[in-house]
């Protein structure tokens, strides 16, 4: 992120050279570890021709300062990977849920693909992305539910351009 943050400012740098000073600083962020995949009839995860004609939700939780729960619900076209909206609360029911997609315009022609609890390989599209969300946004302090909108909201408009 250093790297594309220098780029975008229009400093023209080698990202082998920007990692090679933040290890320097002994700030090397570590990669994650990934697990084993059992062996099994795997299939491939076609991607749809055209945007909005298939979404991917699921919810992320961080937490404030205070230790008060930030619930997100994150929502990403699968054929642009755009990212359609990241929905930040303390509490979201069912009632607001529906509200929120009624918002976004969700026809009924629309598949929605949501992952469950415990299937972390259901749905590489949204899974792919929370992970991506939470090194990138999610590992900030966030002081207050208004100050972690914010900062999602500024981060949101980032991933999509």
């Amino acid at each position: 992120m250093i790297y594309l943050k220098l780029r975008q400012a229009g400093s023209r740098v080698n990202h082998k050279r920007v990692d090679r000073q933040y290890a320097e600083v002994i700030l090397q962020v570590r990669g994650r570890k990934h697990k084993k995949v059992p062996v099994c009839d795997r299939q491939p995860l076609l991607q749809p021709p055209e945007s909005n004609e298939d979404w991917s939700m699921d919810f992320v939780f961080d937490h404030t300062a205070k230790g008060r729960v930030i619930k997100c619900l994150t929502i990403i076209d699968d054929a642009t990977n755009e990212l359609v909206a990241i929905v930040t609360q303390c509490a979201m029911g069912g009632e607001p849920l529906t509200r929120i997609l009624d918002r976004l315009g969700f026809q009924r022609g629309l598949q929605l693909r949501q992952t469950q609890l415990g299937e972390l390989n259901q749905n590489a599209y949204i899974e792919l992305f929370n992970g991506r969300f939470r090194d990138e946004c999610l590992n900030k302090h966030f002081m207050t539910l208004a100050h972690a909108k914010e900062i999602i909201e500024t981060w949101r408009n980032e991933y999509n351009e």
